[in-house]
Parts: C-alpha cells; structure tokens; sequence
C-alpha cells in the first residue's frame, strides 16, 4: 500500500495540471452552525477567513447584513500579499 501511494504521490508531482480559481468583486459565504457531536465534543471551531491579491491592492468588507449587532470589518490588502 506504502509503494501504490508513493507512486500515485510522484505521478501527480510530475503531472502538469492547472489549478483554477475564483476571483471576483463579490462573494457570499456561509458557516455551517455545529455545536455538539454526537460522541458529545464540541465541534464549534472559530471560521477563519483568507484572502489574497494579485496585481492589485484590494480592500475587503466582512460584514452580515441580517445581523446588525454585528461590526463591519474593512481590511485594506496591497497587492501580492496574502492575509488570515
């Protein structure tokens, strides 16, 4: 099993594959809402958001317009950076 995995593992090392992803001016997110298991733990972890910017700077409002108790954030990002 140890060798099937280290050869899948290289062959995808040496694959050429292209990865996509989103960019875009708006986004909408939900957290899922868990707070006790079924063995009884608590598996309510914090929701860390991460963003990063090409070319550009950006800068991001987190906010939730169904809630008003909640605090607009702005997060000002320069360009090539990567932020948690």
């Amino acid at each position: 099993m140890k060798k099937f995995l280290l050869a899948l593992f290289y062959l995808l090392l040496l694959c050429n594959c292209q990865v996509f992803c989103q960019t875009d001016t708006e986004f909408w997110f939900v957290a899922p809402e868990i707070t006790i298991g079924i063995d009884g733990n608590n598996y309510d972890r914090p929701i860390f958001f991460r963003f990063s910017t090409y070319d550009d700077a950006a800068t991001i409002t987190i906010e939730q317009p169904a809630n008003t108790a909640f605090p607009v954030q702005v997060i000002t990002m320069p360009a090539n950076t990567s932020q948690v």
